[in-house]
């Protein structure tokens, strides 16, 4: 994080009402977090953290579809806001006006939403879903290795076969992601890559997933899908 970014933080924190700021990736690790109040412990945060993360994952929200959104969570009032590659949170005290807080602070979140983006544009040349896998490169191994069977000792068990539920939940994604036209387009690529639905090779699982993240033009709509498809895996 800037410091750039870091002003913007220290401008949510001196608003009235507001007690402390995170900002978190998708799977709810906490990637900075700032208090004015130290009974809001970095364990209370993290707690915080991984509940939302859970919430997105529980109902398939989009973080990028988050805006303003309040829970009430133990002894503080949480406001959200999502964008493409995580999210950021604010805690307020409980007796805080939250609809005056939402108001105070959504210019300056929504100010550091649009460095985060550009950020991660500006990063590198590669496109985003490039820079995504390279950030989940080692946990995607661990994903995949454990689809294949194969243990830390480098043993390899006989699981050849992507199981049919995790295919349909495959499927599931896709088609929220594109609409009507997705059941069409992944029995192409399924096809495309010589398999069958009931017997497809586990060591494909992969490339259907990135043939399939090609058909999704929203680069936000992309990352999510290759991010919740891998979670199925």
């Amino acid at each position: 994080m800037d410091d750039k970014d870091k002003s913007i933080i220290d401008k949510i924190l001196k608003i009235s009402g507001v007690e402390a700021c995170a900002i978190s990736s998708l799977d709810g690790e906490v990637l900075r977090f700032d208090s004015k109040d130290e009974n809001i412990t970095p364990e209370a945060i993290n707690k915080i953290s991984s509940e939302i993360s859970k919430l997105f994952a529980s109902y398939s929200i989009s973080s990028i579809d988050i805006q303003s959104l309040y829970l009430n969570f133990q002894e503080q009032n949480i406001i959200v806001n999502g964008f493409g590659s995580g999210f950021i949170f604010i805690v307020s005290q409980k007796n805080s006006n939250v609809n005056l807080l939402k108001m105070e602070t959504s210019y300056l979140e929504s100010e550091f939403i649009k460095i985060v983006n550009q950020s991660i544009e500006s990063f590198s040349s590669t496109p985003l879903t490039d820079i995504h896998e390279k950030r989940v490169s080692s946990q995607d191994e661990d994903i995949f290795s454990s689809l294949l069977g194969e243990t830390k000792w480098g043993e390899t068990k006989t699981l050849k076969i992507v199981p049919i539920d995790k295919l349909n939940a495959i499927k599931d994604i896709f088609s929220s992601s594109l609409g009507p036209i997705s059941a069409m387009l992944f029995d192409e690529k399924v096809k495309e890559l010589n398999e069958d639905f009931n017997n497809f090779n586990v060591e494909n699982i992969q490339n259907l997933i990135n043939r399939l993240a090609e058909e999704i033009e929203d680069k936000t709509d992309k990352l999510n899908f290759i991010k919740n498809a891998k979670r199925v895996i």
